[in-house]
């Protein structure tokens, strides 16, 4: 027995004779040979539980040393952990930022265009303007190797909406991954916050003035038809099928052209400058209904143009501020009014190409979620009108043509003599009530959450009238044959 608690043989054999002959207990003492043979085992118990206490302690021993050992084998594991460089985990390597203004050194004045989609005084005069909501404030980001400083910042954003691969830009400027995507979300939200056209200019007068000087300009019907301000059509941006966390109906971003889009609806002026966009709607829903859905529209309705008025096609509905082509049998005296008013019309059209052609962002879809989808799209729509304003229209340096897979596939059908491939698409249409309105837009009581276009045609009418008569003085040359 351990320490103090070791009692003698004779002691316990006493305690228990003791026990059994005590006060209260008769009876007979046990014979010699009992004594004996009980001795022998309480003897042989203490050895077996000396025994097993000394392997106890053995045991102890060894563990507490095998332990030891443990640790020393796990300390030297993290040591060489510590000092080898983990190519698993690079956001903590070092990596050497780019020397911006030694990089363009190299760059022509056209590379330069083609690969920022604008000019270098374009570049610096949009730095300085968003430079201070896009300095460094994260620790964290100087950390791989020195301060990710604005111009770099700008640079790595026009890349990505340039069409540059996120791989190709980090490796060219020296930021890891997480950096890329953070200097990404703040520059878009910088250039969207400074130069996003959320409102039309109504009540500004000189504004209105130059807006109509500009389609003036563009037509060839001199002073007839005055009085348009603006330019409207949609465009639907491809984008990735959104997820369940985001938006339970999927299938309302299907459109009809066979892929997942939002529906954009933007008026240019005749500088092809976009004075008002927003991203109303989901790509199934078609332009005349987005366009309800947009606050322009109920400004129009209320009048907010007075005598000005903004030209469509044919999707949307005509009202006093809203003129679209005719419809149905044409006159030469409709035919007229309709060639005027594509004149003015097509700039949306223009503009439209000039925005996707020179941002190859826009070429694929948007693999992005749907609230950075749309952050992308109007940064995209921003930095356009600031390249038309500050290079007068620029020049088509800075513009490509998307590559289409299906145009190239239908050249190579029509060289080879075959018969063109029917698309075939999976398109499940929105559900839509009697009287073929999308029930997704319709509330409770199955009213349109907006006001319908009103088909009002005087103004339109108006001016055919005044066109007509132009015409007929030789003043304003008839539509080409």
């Amino acid at each position: 027995l351990p320490g103090d608690c070791a009692v003698t043989p004779g002691a316990m054999v006493s305690s228990r004779t003791a026990t059994r002959t005590g006060p209260g207990r008769a009876g007979p003492a046990p014979s010699r040979a009992s004594r004996l043979s009980r001795v022998a085992r309480i003897k042989s118990r203490i050895a077996h539980i000396r025994r097993f206490s000394k392997r106890r302690a053995q045991r102890s021993y060894h563990s507490s040393t095998l332990d030891k050992r443990k640790v020393a084998v796990r300390a030297l594991i993290c040591c060489w952990l510590l000092s080898t460089p983990r190519e698993g985990k690079s956001s903590h390597r070092y990596r050497k930022r780019l020397q911006f203004r030694r990089y363009l050194a190299g760059f022509t004045e056209k590379e330069f265009r083609r690969t920022y989609r604008m000019p270098l005084h374009v570049f610096y005069d949009v730095l300085a303007r968003i430079e201070p909501d896009i300095s460094q404030t994260r620790p964290q980001m100087a950390r791989g190797g020195g301060v990710v400083v604005p111009e770099l910042m700008l640079s790595m954003t026009l890349r990505y909406l340039a069409g540059g691969s996120y791989l190709d830009i980090m490796r060219i400027h020296g930021v890891a991954n997480p950096t890329f995507y953070v200097v990404k979300r703040k520059v878009l939200a910088a250039i969207v916050r400074h130069y996003f056209p959320r409102k039309f200019p109504f009540g500004d007068a000189d504004r209105l003035k130059k807006l109509e000087e500009s389609f003036v300009r563009v037509s060839t019907c001199g002073e007839c038809m005055r009085g348009c301000v603006g330019a409207v059509d949609g465009l639907a941006v491809k984008i990735k099928q959104p997820s369940v966390r985001e938006d339970p109906r999927q299938k309302r971003y299907y459109c009809r052209k066979g892929f997942f889009a939002l529906n954009l609806q933007a008026v240019c002026d005749g500088n092809r400058v976009f004075t008002y966009a927003k991203i109303a709607a989901p790509g199934s829903v078609n332009d005349a209904l987005a366009w309800t859905l947009c606050d322009m529209h109920i400004d129009l309705e209320n009048g907010a143009l007075g005598s000005y008025w903004i030209a469509g096609d044919a999707a949307y509905g005509c009202s006093s501020n809203l003129l679209c082509p005719h419809s149905g049998a044409q006159t030469p005296k409709k035919k007229n009014f309709d060639f005027y008013l594509s004149q003015k019309r097509i700039h949306v059209e223009c503009a439209f190409g000039l925005l996707v052609g020179r941002f190859g962002v826009l070429w694929a879809p948007l693999r992005c979620t749907l609230k950075e989808a749309v952050r992308t799209v109007e940064a995209c729509v921003g930095l356009h009108n600031v390249i038309q304003e500050l290079t007068a229209g620029g020049t088509l340096d800075d513009v490509d043509l998307p590559p289409t897979v299906q145009h190239r596939h239908v050249h190579a059908c029509v060289r080879r003599g075959q018969r063109l491939p029917r698309l075939r698409v999976s398109y499940a249409a929105p559900k839509v009530d009697a009287s073929g309105r999308p029930v997704s837009l319709l509330n409770v009581h199955g009213k349109n959450m907006a006001r319908g276009a009103v088909s009002n045609t005087d103004v339109r009418d108006r001016l055919a009238n005044e066109l007509e008569a132009a015409i007929d003085a030789g003043a304003v040359a008839p539509r080409p044959s």
